[in-house]
This record gives C-alpha cells, structure tokens and sequence, in this order.
C-alpha cells in the first residue's frame, strides 16, 4: 500500500468511507491533544477564531450543524445553550463528540448528501473537512440548501498556496494525517461558491504557508508574529483562512 492510499487519498468514495470509518488517524489525539508548541499554538487560533465567528452569526438558540465535527472539539467555543448537531462520516466519531458534549445533538452522514430538510439551520460549519470531500462542489450545494434564507456558512480551510509548496518540503504530516482528496487554495474556494446562493461576507485568516515548517519557527521565534500579521491582512498567504458566508433571502 502506497503512503496516499494510507492516508485515503486517491481512493474512490465507497474506498474513502471505509477508510474514514474505520482506519483514519484519530484526528483529537494527534491535533487537539499534540503536546507540540507549534500545533498547540495552531489549534488555539483556529479555535479562537471560530468561537469569535459563530458568536458573530448566532444567538441561541439557533440551530447549528457542523458537518465533520470529528471528536467535537470546535463545539467547546460555541456559546452555550445553542442547538448543536454533529455530523461525521465515522459513526465512532459521532459517539466521541457525544461523549465530549452531552448536548450535541449526533448525526453519522455523509457531507455530500445530508440527511436534513431544507432551510433547516441558521448556521453551517465546515471546519477542515471540505477538502476531504470527493466532490467540495456537491458539498458546497448541499451546505447552502439546508441553511436558512439570510444564514450563515462558516468554512475553514488551509490553505495549500502552490508556489512556496513546491519550493519548500512541508511535513503534512505533523498537522493532519488523513487524506485529502482536493488541496483548495483560496482562489479555488472563491470558485466553488460560484452559483450557490452564498455570497461572501469575509474572510479571516491567521498565520502563513511557512508555520508548518517547523525549523523556522523553533530557530527564528520572532518571526511568528510578523507571520501572522501577513497572513491576517493578505488571506491568499495565510496558513489558515475562515470564510464567512450568507445565503440570500
């Protein structure tokens, strides 16, 4: 077996199911619980700048669907008393967001067919799972038809800016094991919300393609800061970028 087909990438959808189901790296252990600087001080960014998003787009107690919620971490920087259902594509997923969340409403589905009605949610997230998608177009349809007239789409993305990939060996790895079936950059992104019915409000955007390469930023700490001030302002060359989208009335 290739190092892609460990990882699920190159494989087809019914392939891509089982692999998730059953074989994909437990993403809590390996992200959220890593005892590295650098992937801690990357998670509390995500974090925080999601929990200051969705306080932006919702009071309770609208209804919420984070589609790949995974272990259900992103939920702890929800505001409380919020209507909170998680979808994953692994039913164990499911069952660990549960555990983490006793209010979490659990949901074991697939992103490229949710299984709800129309209109039903004021929010959507999709936090680092449409790129782990077969088919991010499809995903992106489905996202806009169960939300709401006038509500929100919030996607998170890294962003895989080809250039300095090519030039600079970044260890994947270390930040996300499990496959990818498309690398969206954010010209990509702006794309997929052609047609939908969501219009971009903004994006947010923290650090830069170079965070990932550790040696950097172990040898040179100062150069963290100034990093993310880039990355902020210019969200193409940001390592991490959150879109924040409406669905028209």
């Amino acid at each position: 077996m290739t190092d892609r087909a460990r990882r699920g990438e190159g494989l087809a959808p019914a392939e891509a199911r089982a692999f998730f189901e059953q074989e994909a790296v437990d993403y809590a252990i390996h992200y959220y619980g890593s005892t590295d600087p650098v992937t801690r001080t990357l998670k509390q960014q995500r974090l925080d700048l999601l929990g200051r998003l969705v306080r932006e787009c919702v009071r309770p107690p609208a209804r919420v669907l984070d589609v790949g919620c995974a272990e259900g971490h992103v939920e702890a920087v929800f505001p409380p008393a919020l209507e909170v259902v998680g979808l994953d594509l692994a039913a164990w997923r499911v069952a660990a967001a549960r555990g983490r969340n006793p209010s979490l409403q659990g949901v074991a589905g697939d992103g490229l067919a949710l299984p709800f009605r129309e209109q039903a949610f004021e929010l959507a997230i999709c936090s680092a799972t449409l790129d782990h998608l077969p088919d991010p177009f499809t995903g992106m349809r489905e996202l806009a038809r169960i939300l709401r007239p006038a509500g929100h789409l919030l996607v998170t993305l890294d962003n895989r800016f080809k250039l300095f990939k090519r030039r600079i060996r970044v260890n994947e790895l270390t930040i996300d094991p499990n496959g990818h079936f498309n690398r969206l950059d954010y010209w990509k992104f702006r794309r997929l919300v052609r047609g939908t019915g969501l219009t971009p409000v903004r994006v947010a955007a923290f650090g830069f393609p170079f965070r990932t390469h550790e040696r950097w930023v172990r040898r040179w700490p100062a150069l963290r800061p100034w990093l993310d001030r880039i990355g902020a302002r210019w969200p193409p060359l940001s390592y991490e970028y959150h879109a924040l989208l409406r669905k028209e009335s």
